[in-house]
């Protein structure tokens, strides 16, 4: 069972990986890869990809080639970032778009959007790649999901 020490000690290392991380300062880091203070920027990292996957889940464009360059990371360390979630970079970006698409399929307030509409501003490509997905996904198709929402 870890002590408050334990917990305080962890504490601290996440903060100054933070502030390393605002201050891209390197000479704070560590090259030990399974160190905590590599875990906590690891941690600080896979947060910051997740919320820039979130704002930017429109572009069809998002892969994993663009969120590494956009964070300066390699490829392989942001495959190794998600695979600690235990899901990989598409399944992600996959789960958060439906995820979009089904918030707004059950909001009132997008009625007069085309399930299409939805689906290509969630950043999909195709709406028959979508609908499979989505039933995939939440066992019914886009439009008997909208239909149950509004009742």
């Amino acid at each position: 069972m870890a002590t408050l020490l334990d917990h305080g000690a962890r504490f601290g290392a996440h903060i100054i990986e933070l502030l390393s991380l605002v201050l891209d300062d390197q000479s704070v880091r560590h090259s030990d890869p399974e160190s905590p203070t590599e875990l906590a920027l690891g941690d600080a990292r896979l947060v910051a990809m997740r919320r820039f996957v979130r704002t930017h889940l429109g572009n069809p464009e998002l892969r994993p080639v663009m969120v590494a360059a956009e964070f300066g990371i390699s490829l392989r360390y942001l495959h190794r970032l998600f695979a600690v979630t235990g899901q990989s970079f598409s399944e992600f970006v996959f789960g958060e778009r439906l995820e979009f698409c089904r918030d707004k399929l059950s909001s009132p307030g997008c009625a007069h959007q085309s399930i299409s509409d939805i689906a290509m501003e969630a950043g999909f490509q195709s709406f028959s790649h979508f609908s499979r997905r989505f039933r995939a996904a939440f066992n019914q198709s886009p439009r008997d999901y909208r239909n149950a929402a509004g009742r």
